[in-house]
């Protein structure tokens, strides 16, 4: 990594105020290249694109009505926040999320995509079209999706996403609800509260009695 640019001051600064150790600041490193691409990248679409208004951790709610309201109003159903967006002069909305993964499917992400074009519409209903992407910083690379027009998100997306919620909803107050596990579990704050968690780690203490070896952390 080039010595003087801002990835490598940013490393230093986490280094001295973090006291990094020498593995976790050669885990950083990687992380860093590939934020060095993407402001390349963001310099050469900045340049080539007219921009109204740039939008950096923008954080946007939606009412029971799907309409706009504050992040933190008292009448929010749905909130996000955006890691950057552009209002481009010529009616598209482009959103840009960052993910500290390498790059995986966008299928991994279409509900999220999908809920910030709903939002999008929502918070700027004069725009013609939304144009997703995924920034995956360890690989620097950014994956596009496929751009929405604002008539299929208020005949298509709106309605599915309506649907999603309900079944969220209606999965949640069952008398007896199931977990879904999948790969989001790793993620959620819930999991020592998950039958399929504790089920899962109650295995692995029997395992761990029977044998005298640790379970296998995952």
């Amino acid at each position: 990594m080039e010595r003087g640019t801002p990835a490598e001051a940013a490393l230093e600064e986490a280094h001295r105020t973090l006291a990094l150790t020498s593995e976790e600041r050669a885990g950083l490193e990687p992380l860093l290249e590939g934020i060095r691409r993407f402001i390349e990248t963001l310099a050469h679409f900045r340049a080539r694109s007219s921009i109204d208004r740039e939008l950096c951790e923008e954080r946007l709610g939606l009412d029971e009505h799907l309409e706009p309201t504050g992040f933190s109003a008292s009448d929010v159903f749905f909130r996000g926040a955006w890691d950057l967006g552009f209002v481009l002069a010529d009616g598209r909305v482009a959103i840009v999320d960052h993910k500290a993964s390498r790059t995986k499917d966008l299928k991994w992400h279409a509900e999220q995509l999908r809920a910030y074009a709903i939002m999008a519409l929502a918070h700027f209903p004069a725009l013609r079209k939304v144009w997703p992407a995924i920034h995956f910083v360890a690989s620097g690379e950014i994956v596009w999706g496929r751009p929405t027009n604002a008539d299929e998100i208020r005949s298509s997306l709106r309605a599915w996403f309506i649907s999603w919620i309900n079944d969220a909803a209606a999965r949640a107050s069952a008398p007896d609800p199931q977990p879904v596990v999948s790969r989001f579990c790793d993620h959620c704050g819930y999991r020592p509260h998950c039958p399929a968690h504790t089920m899962e780690a109650a295995g692995e203490r029997l395992v761990q009695i029977s044998t005298g070896r640790a379970p296998l952390l995952r």
